[in-house]
C-alpha cells in the first residue's frame, strides 16, 4: 500500500518549500526578475533586412503548414529551438504570426484546404532570426556570430544551447551551496 513504510521519490513538502526559498533568494541576488513573464514581442528584431531571409517558404507552407508550431508576438511561450530549425519543420521550433489578429489564424486556416497555401502569406509568416533566438535563450544582447558564420550554422548552434540564465542560476545555486 503506499504509504506505509514506502520511501517517496520526491522531495517531501518542508524540504520542497525550503529549496523554493532558496531559489527565490537566489533569483533576487542575481536580479532575476520573476514578476511576470516577458511577450514574444520583447525578444523580437526589427531589422526589416533580415525579416525578409527568414519568411517561411511557400514551398514549406504548401507540405508542413498543418505541423507548424505559430506563435504571435503577445504570446508568453514557444516551442524550443533545436539545431534542426529552419530545415524541418516538427518539433524543431515555432514560427511567428509577424501580421493579424489572433483569430486571424484560424480564419485563414479554415481557408486552407479551399482556397490552397496562398491564403497562409496573409499572416506573414516567418522563423525566428538568430538574434531573437538568442535573446529568448538568455544571451546579452552584445552577442553576435562572426560574420563567416552562415545563418544555418547559427541556427545550429542556438540548437544546441542552453539558456543562459538557467544555466548561471544554476552554477550560483551550485557555487552559493557549496560556501555554506
Amino acid at each position: 500500500k503506499r504509504g506505509e513504510n514506502v520511501e517517496w521519490s520526491f522531495e517531501k513538502s518542508e524540504e520542497f518549500i525550503q529549496n523554493f526559498a532558496t531559489l527565490s533568494k537566489n533569483l533576487e541576488d542575481m536580479n532575476i526578475c520573476t514578476d511576470s513573464p516577458a511577450r514574444l514581442a520583447d525578444y523580437l528584431d526589427i531589422d526589416k533586412d533580415v525579416i525578409e531571409e527568414v519568411m517561411v517558404p511557400e514551398k514549406v507552407l504548401a507540405k508542413r503548414s498543418k505541423v507548424l508550431d505559430i506563435v504571435r508576438p503577445d504570446s508568453l511561450v514557444s516551442c524550443c529551438f533545436t539545431a534542426g530549425y529552419t530545415r524541418y519543420c516538427e518539433g524543431t521550433g515555432s514560427v511567428l504570426q509577424a501580421v493579424g489578429e489572433r483569430g486571424d489564424m484560424d480564419r485563414v486556416y479554415s481557408k486552407l484546404d479551399g482556397e490552397g497555401v496562398e491564403v497562409l502569406s496573409e499572416l506573414k509568416l516567418r522563423y525566428f532570426t538568430p538574434r531573437e533566438v538568442a535573446s529568448l535563450l538568455g544571451f546579452p544582447s552584445d552577442f553576435s556570430f562572426p560574420p563567416t558564420v552562415t545563418l544555418r550554422q547559427q541556427y545550429k548552434a542556438l540548437g544546441n544551447s542552453l539558456n543562459v540564465t538557467v544555466v548561471g542560476l544554476l552554477i550560483y545555486s551550485l557555487v552559493k551551496k557549496d560556501d555554506l
